[in-house]
């Protein structure tokens, strides 16, 4: 496959495009935590001068930021690929075939059933590890978590009804489908077009970290993100890695739930080392053995597809 450097020039556009709908998604959150809490306690009730995160971050405010931003996250996509399709034409004078969308974000590849059975467990086992270091680093290094971990986790156990059910779908199968669309889908692609296999691995897992802001948890989140980029890269496939972004995430969310109906306090409950120990080597093992089983043959159907 020929390398050229329009792949980094489509991230960074996805990238520069990304940071004023961020801003908007957050400026979105704020005025409607602020529209909340005048409607339920009274416009007076706020001090505009010092306003609290926690008291208009209410989990429907949270709720509703989550999917607004799936929504600019994937809206994005089709923008930047317009765009960078008129800014190559302009640059080279002629419009450069385009790839089916299937191939551009990783679908149409079949995928061997041992391949799938692997990716549950990778996504069992994955998260065990970097909760372990973002618990680490939050007592070592308090100074460093600008809070957005308590802040998911105070949303998931708080909300009730359909709010809660809302943030679950969101977090456990929401925030999957659309970041592995985007991250090793679209953006996967757009760094394969300029980058070796093993950098592609490297920047797509170095970009979706930094996307969750949040110092630790991005630090932490390294070793998942890294996991599912190499999913990504065995299997050829997108479907295995949203497979084991929604297992790592339906755990969280599940155990966070659990804890709120038996009354436990998860900040005081850590998981023992060894256990961590057990099941970050099941994930290095069942990553080893996804590597084993590779790739498979590309078929006809497939062929047409491409990669």
């Amino acid at each position: 496959m020929t390398r050229d450097l329009g792949g980094l020039g489509i991230v960074a556009l996805y990238c520069a495009l990304w940071v004023p709908a961020l801003i908007g998604v957050n400026v979105l959150a704020v005025v409607l935590g602020i529209a909340s809490v005048a409607v339920t306690d009274g416009f007076a009730t706020l001090d505009l001068a010092h306003i609290d995160p926690a008291q208009i971050m209410a989990p429907p405010v949270v709720a509703a930021m989550l999917y607004v931003q799936f929504a600019a996250m994937l809206a994005l996509v089709p923008i930047v690929a317009t765009l960078w399709r008129l800014i190559d034409a302009r640059r080279s004078g002629r419009a450069s075939p385009e790839q089916p969308w299937a191939a551009r974000l990783g679908f149409g590849r079949s995928v061997r059933p041992a391949a799938w059975a692997l990716s549950v467990v990778i996504g069992l086992t994955a998260g065990w590890f970097p909760g372990w270091v973002a618990a680490t680093l939050r007592e070592a290094l308090p100074w460093l978590d600008l809070g957005g971990l308590a802040m998911i986790d105070g949303v998931i156990r708080d909300g009730t009804g359909v709010v809660a059910l809302a943030i679950v779908v969101a977090v456990g199968l929401g925030a999957p489908i659309v970041e592995e669309v985007v991250f090793r889908g679209f953006l996967w692609d757009a760094f394969a077009r300029s980058l070796s296999p093993a950098a592609v691995v490297v920047a797509s897992s170095l970009l979706f970290a930094a996307y969750h802001m949040d110092p630790i948890h991005a630090f932490a989140l390294l070793p998942t993100a890294l996991a599912l980029g190499w999913v990504r890269h065995v299997t050829g496939a997108l479907g295995p890695a949203v497979v084991v972004h929604a297992v790592n995430n339906s755990l969280g969310v599940g155990a966070a739930r659990l804890a709120v109906v038996l009354d436990v306090n998860t900040e005081a409950v850590d998981p023992p080392f060894v256990a961590v120990l057990v099941a970050t080597g099941i994930a290095v093992g069942a990553c080893v053995a996804l590597g084993w089983v590779g790739r498979p043959p590309v078929s006809a159907v497939d062929a047409g597809h491409g990669a």
